[in-house]
């Protein structure tokens, strides 16, 4: 029995192909290949197995592992398909996890051929799309600068992604790691994900009619900056909700999206990444056949050259709509 462990890393078009492999989930069943359930988190995806695994307390549902595992094997078992498919971009280094030796065993017992799928993007463009993320994001509400935010410990070894694919490579159970640059998707994943792994033309064919609408916009910087200025006073999470939403839908005569000043990165930030990724990026070229090129930092202005739109006074328009606020907090 084979399994294909797509694992991401996230901002690699992981949802759209999440949602597609739910999409036809019927389809691939029909043909040998079963898209479990059992670990199906709300987005389609299996972060429940991930969730579980890393033993996180998501929204107050955790199941123990060993648990989990016994009912995926049940769900494997009773399909009788030849191959199995589970993905989750926080598995991206689950090799590294402490309940990692419970999922080999559970790998070794039902399969005989396991091929890891690694999506990369070129660290710039991933890291801004991270970014994007974390802001906007209710629960990690992040304030950084994007400048600060790409010197973050976590961030600078996040950059690495050398150190993923030979992780996953390093492990017994391991078949082969299928490297894949995103750059090549063209902005279509799910058909470029599903071509890669060996899917039929039909199946290819059925994921290009029903790729999912575009959820997590990536934002510029006037947008960012006004969803980080509110990231500072505590509201409740579906207030939060609202007013991000309200930000994201200014018109485009608002703020002009293609002005370079309106850009999250500066060439000092494109030259840190550079930097830190120069050796992983030429071994993950000689080793997987992945060659990712980063953007020349002329192509961005060399200092913080933003001054088209008067962020404190928009930020003040949207108090008075906001409820949460109580009467004479102080915005300055």
């Amino acid at each position: 029995m084979k399994l294909i462990l797509h694992a991401g890393p996230e901002k690699t078009g992981t949802s759209a192909v999440q949602a597609s492999l739910f999409s036809i989930r019927d389809k691939l069943l029909s043909k040998g290949i079963l898209y479990p359930d059992v670990c199906l988190w709300g987005d389609k995806s299996h972060h429940r197995l991930a969730f579980s695994m890393f033993e996180i307390d998501a929204w107050g549902e955790r199941e123990l592992f060993g648990d989990l595992l016994a009912r995926l094997e049940n769900e494997i078992i009773a399909s009788r398909c030849e191959t199995v498919i589970l993905s989750s971009e926080l598995l991206k280094k689950a090799f590294s996890c402490g309940n990692f030796s419970k999922f080999s065993n559970f790998v070794e017992k039902l399969f005989s051929d396991v091929i890891v799928v690694l999506v990369f993007r070129e660290q710039v463009s991933w890291l801004a799309s991270v970014y994007n993320q974390m802001v906007k994001d209710p629960v990690t509400k992040c304030g950084l600068t994007f400048s600060e935010f790409v010197k973050e410990e976590d961030n600078v070894d996040a950059m690495d992604y050398y150190s993923i694919a030979s992780g996953w490579r390093s492990v017994p159970f391991v078949s082969r790691v299928l490297a894949l640059n995103y750059a090549e998707a063209k902005n279509d994943v799910a058909p470029f994900f599903f071509s890669s792994i060996g899917f039929s033309s039909e199946l290819v064919e059925s994921v290009s009619v029903v790729s999912p609408e575009v959820v997590n916009q990536s934002l510029d910087r006037p947008h960012l900056d006004l969803i980080r200025f509110f990231n500072r006073f505590e509201m409740p999470a579906d207030e939060r909700h609202r007013l991000n939403r309200e930000i994201v839908s200014l018109v485009d005569s608002d703020f002009n999206y293609l002005a370079p000043e309106r850009s999250i990165i500066k060439s000092g930030d494109v030259e840190f990444i550079r930097e830190h990724c120069l050796r992983s990026n030429q071994a993950l070229k000689d080793e997987f056949g992945v060659m990712l090129v980063l953007p020349d930092s002329a192509l961005y202005h060399p200092d913080d050259l933003y001054s088209g739109v008067n962020v404190r006074m928009l930020a003040k328009l949207f108090v008075s709509s906001v409820r949460s606020f109580r009467s004479g907090q102080d915005v300055s």
